[in-house]
């Protein structure tokens, strides 16, 4: 039975998500097959309430991760 540490797991995840994080901070989608797809979505600004005061205020736009599920991934669920 051979022991490894948690950090010789963690390196090859690391990266994993690093390549995830550049591709979506530069505004581009990210496939991966079987599983689903990665995209940036905008969101324009809008007004919104404080739910405590009541006071309007605006929320500013912001870009957002959206995920979609693959169709494999998907029956594989439903099924």
């Amino acid at each position: 039975m051979s022991h490894t540490t948690q950090d010789s797991h963690s390196s090859p995840q690391k990266a994993f998500y690093a390549i995830i994080r550049e591709a979506l901070a530069q505004g581009q989608g990210l496939s991966l097959p079987g599983l689903g797809s990665f995209s940036v979505m905008l969101h324009a600004a809008r007004m919104g309430r404080n739910p405590r005061t009541g006071e309007t205020i605006t929320i500013p736009a912001r870009r957002r991760i959206h995920f979609k599920t693959g169709k494999v991934l998907r029956e594989l669920l439903n099924s």
